[in-house]
């Protein structure tokens, strides 16, 4: 995703880079894409789409679970058990690995914190993590998704700006006690209850991160998906696939406690080879 510039006033904008045509005539095989365009065009958001996948694999019959894909930005999907009233909802919940990546790769020639050991040997600074969450987009009401637009290049040097002469490591520390608070508030903002938090995407390895969520939440159990069947690295390509299933199977799709759209559709469009 390149673009993405959400808004409840349905007028959302998302851009994706990559040519499902040309894919479609290099591989002579159909291609099935465009899938956060088709939630658009029902009124949503176009984000985030994996609490579809979450919801359909992951919803227990006693458990309440979080499920809590950290990539480039945070997104959790609080799912009640069958049996309870509630219903499941989602949201992204703010930086994931972006900004981690970003103070990694200045500040270590590296292009990720890897395990979360740079952060573990840090000090975050709360009082800065504190400030972060002052931001209009942590009190802003669901549904809502955010990008690089909001937690990209000009949220690092705002962070940056103020701790320029930090140990690197506290830097690298600070950017991840804000992912971390990110996932924690969310949770225990719009979760009655949770009885396990099950991590995903590439954030699901770091360290400092799974620490922070059992300090957090000492009675949860926390582990990744691959402890429900499905590793970590790959449980978004799944959603895509399922996606595409659900386009060749004509399923419609319901995000609107997700993504707010406004009615079910088929996800996605097809380029013939």
């Amino acid at each position: 995703t390149v673009r993405h510039l959400p808004s409840k006033r349905g007028h959302s904008i998302t851009l994706q880079i990559g040519e499902p045509a040309l894919i479609a005539k290099q591989t002579s095989l159909p291609v099935i894409s465009d899938f956060r365009r088709s939630d658009i065009a029902s009124g949503g958001q176009g984000a985030p789409l994996s609490p579809i996948l979450h919801e359909k694999l992951f919803r227990s019959n006693d458990k309440w679970r979080a499920i809590v894909n950290i990539g480039g930005i945070a997104n959790i999907t609080l799912l009640p058990p069958y049996h309870s009233r509630k219903k499941p909802l989602a949201s992204d919940c703010g930086p994931g690995n972006m900004a981690i990546d970003k103070a990694m790769s200045r500040l270590f020639k590296m292009p990720y914190d890897k395990n979360g050991l740079i952060a573990l040997n840090g000090k975050a600074r709360t009082d800065i993590v504190d400030d972060v969450f002052s931001m209009p987009f942590f009190s802003a009401k669901l549904p809502k998704s955010t990008g690089r637009e909001l937690f990209g290049d000009n949220f690092y040097n705002l962070v940056f700006d103020r701790m320029s002469s930090a140990d690197p490591a506290d830097i690298v520390s600070t950017f991840s006690e804000i992912t971390s608070t990110g996932i924690a508030r969310f949770i225990k903002c719009y979760s009655i209850k949770i009885d396990e938090i099950y991590l995903c995407g590439g954030g699901a390895k770091n360290k400092y991160i799974v620490s922070r969520l059992e300090t957090l939440f000492p009675n949860t159990k926390i582990k990744s998906t691959s402890a429900l069947g499905f590793d970590p690295d790959y449980l978004e390509a799944v959603l895509w696939a399922y996606l595409g299933f659900c386009f060749v199977k004509q399923i419609p799709i319901n995000s609107s406690h997700f993504t707010g759209a406004k009615k079910q559709y088929i996800p996605g469009k097809i380029c013939l080879p």
